[in-house]
């Protein structure tokens, strides 16, 4: 929890770019930016190298702190060809504001070993301004990679350069405060912390470099948040966001805001005004969030604000809030799909695809931010299943009550039939949802039995979502087509099985009939548990595996459902009926109030009998 609660503020840390040195003084990155456009076209019409240099990195690192990272690498591009082998400088130039795009793109092997080219070259020279910029550079980098004694060796090489030298003119200083403090924060003492911040302040007012003032009044905050000093985290982090918001840096203004939530959050006891004072920042961190475009920021603003509506009684915003983060999160993972879907388009073959997914993964395997993401996943998930079922109640209900008086419902107002369709669709979307975390657990998850145990589970998510599947997908009638379910529940299970024999063979014998979504669901899941026992444990010395799957209806409204497989039948049915998939058989045919049995005859049947009763069939 508490990993979580600082993740904006390590987020802050971690983006904290190199600022420019001419002209970076403007309290405006929009003005800052048009400035340097301007100026950079100029100097391309008079052909002025050294103006197209200047201008072009400080436009690169105006864009980095607004951002707008697409109109990096096109400045980086130009600066390239404009390398001249008379001004050495301008080529590192160019690598340090490459390293900086690089780092920022969390590529960050790569902007290491550009830092460190940069140091090198510059270690040699006599370039004072420069060198201490490389050693500030590699001290934020190694700080940004969790390598704690990197980062303060360095920062104790750009003391060094500090002391020997007089740069209390140079810009370049306040950079060099505002990461010590950034560092110390995350190491101890905090009183390093402290003082290194202050010092960061100073010199920011005094240069007029408000990014860095602001950055450090966070920091300062977060400092006291430890302390602790209630009223002076509080002030610090707010006036960190009031200053980011002033300046149009969006993306640090969000990050300040929750930071100062965070810590109202925090206290113990709060009293209703402070709650209600909470929800309104919260909806000012959500519209700046959808300003910024930030998505699963989004998703986690409704998912923390929703909390907050518990605590004033407001049940009615809680579920309405609750609805609005797991649709964004829905959202988020269809966008996710399509752009991977993309992706593998562009690869040439499958093997760049292949060796792509796989680099994919283990980035993510050793990455600290994942490890919180996988945190944050569990608890999504919990959520999940406490809404879905209560969505499923309602959708119940709902369903009961329509079918009980569907024709007078129908002819009263067709608006419901649209209303109960919309739901259909939620509740599937809902249920694919989970089915996607279930599947992204799994593949976070090295134990195979739990793996096994998941998967399981996502098969029976996946039997009860065909069902609201196929009912969105029909025009008012709220009833299954038996045989079409079947054969989709089928396809499904087969999915599933890495492992799947090609021989088995499926023989369906299924007459026309049409039930409700209960009885539908419930042969659906004993269907399920059914064929997916047996892939399991049937088929081990068979080479033709076949599962047949009868239905038929006599003239009392008994229906007859029929299973069987060929293969090696049970031995034992006692210690069958402890299997956890059987006991489901066994909950689901006593709903339906049916008559049941298992038997071998060349392989295990399964026979249910029961009677459709009026309104439910």
């Amino acid at each position: 929890m508490k990993l979580r609660k600082l993740l904006f503020f390590i987020l802050l840390c971690n983006c904290t770019l190199s600022f420019s040195q001419k002209d970076g003084n403007s309290s405006n990155l929009e003005v800052n930016i048009q400035n340097f456009e301007n100026k950079l076209s100029k100097a391309l019409k008079s052909k002025d190298t050294l103006q197209i240099f200047e201008n072009g990195l400080e436009l690169i690192s105006i864009y980095l702190l607004k951002p707008e990272i697409d109109k990096v690498d096109p400045v980086i591009q130009l600066l390239s060809k404009h390398t001249s082998s008379n001004y050495p400088n301008q080529y590192y130039d160019v690598l340090t504001a490459k390293a900086d795009y690089l780092k920022y793109k969390n590529e960050t092997d790569k902007s290491l070993v550009l830092y460190l080219k940069v140091d090198k070259y510059y270690n040699k020279s006599n370039i004072i301004s420069k060198k201490f910029k490389s050693k500030v550079n590699l001290l934020e980098m190694y700080r940004k990679l969790s390598n704690l004694d990197k980062a303060k060796e360095e920062l104790h090489n750009a003391e060094k350069i500090l002391i020997k030298n007089d740069l209390t003119k140079n810009k370049e200083i306040v950079r060099f405060y505002n990461r010590a403090a950034a560092l110390y924060y995350e190491s101890g003492p905090l009183e390093l912390c402290f003082k290194n911040a202050q010092l960061a302040i100073k010199y920011a007012k005094l240069f007029n470099l408000p990014y860095y003032e602001y950055d450090s009044y966070n920091i300062l905050g977060m400092r006291y948040k430890h302390v602790p000093n209630q009223k002076m985290a509080e002030k610090y982090t707010y006036e960190s966001y009031l200053g980011f918001l002033k300046i149009g840096a969006i993306r640090e203004a969000i990050s300040t805001l929750h930071n100062h939530i965070l810590i109202i959050e925090h206290l113990q006891n709060k009293s209703r005004s402070q709650i209600k004072d909470i929800i309104n920042k919260r909806h000012k961190f959500i519209a700046l969030a959808k300003r910024n475009n930030s998505k699963g920021i989004i998703a986690e603003g409704y998912f923390n604000l929703a909390a907050q509506y518990v605590f004033i009684n407001d049940s009615l915003n809680y579920f309405r809030y609750k609805f609005y983060s797991f649709e964004q999160r829905l959202k988020e993972l269809e966008e996710a799909k399509d752009i991977k879907i993309q992706e593998i388009l562009r690869k040439n073959s499958i093997e760049k695809v292949s060796d792509s997914l796989k680099m994919s993964k283990e980035k993510l395997a050793f990455s600290n931010e994942q490890i919180k993401i996988k945190s944050k996943q569990n608890f999504i998930t919990i959520a999940l299943a406490i809404l879905l079922g209560l969505l499923l109640i309602v959708v119940m209900y709902l369903l009961r009550q329509r079918s009980n008086n569907n024709e007078k419902l129908i002819s009263q107002n067709k608006e419901k039939d649209v209303l109960i369709q919309e739901i259909h669709h939620r509740v599937k979307n809902n249920l694919q949802l989970t089915i996607s975390l279930l599947n992204m657990q799994m593949n976070m998850n090295a134990n195979e039995q739990n793996n096994s145990a998941l998967l399981d589970a996502s098969r029976r998510i996946k039997s009860i979502s065909t069902v609201h599947e196929l009912l969105y997908n029909q025009d008012y009638n709220q009833r299954i087509d038996m045989f079409s379910y079947i054969n989709v529940l089928i396809a499904s299970i087969e999915e599933t099985f890495s492992n799947l024999n090609s021989n088995l063979k499926f023989e369906l014998n299924v007459e026309k009939i049409n039930l409700s979504p209960i009885y539908a669901n419930a042969i659906g899941m004993i269907t399920t548990e059914l064929i997916t026992n047996s892939i399991k444990h049937a088929f081990q010395d068979t080479s033709y595996p076949k599962i047949a799957i009868g239905f038929s209806l006599n003239e009392d409204n008994v229906l007859t459902f029929l299973y069987s497989d060929n293969g090696n039948g049970v031995a034992d049915f006692d210690l069958l009926k402890k299997n956890l998939g059987m006991r489901l058989i066994s909950i689901f045919s006593r709903q339906l109030e049916g008559d049941y049995q298992f038997y071998n005859d060349n392989g295990l049947c399964f026979k249910l009998n029961f009677v459709l009763k009026n309104g439910k069939s």
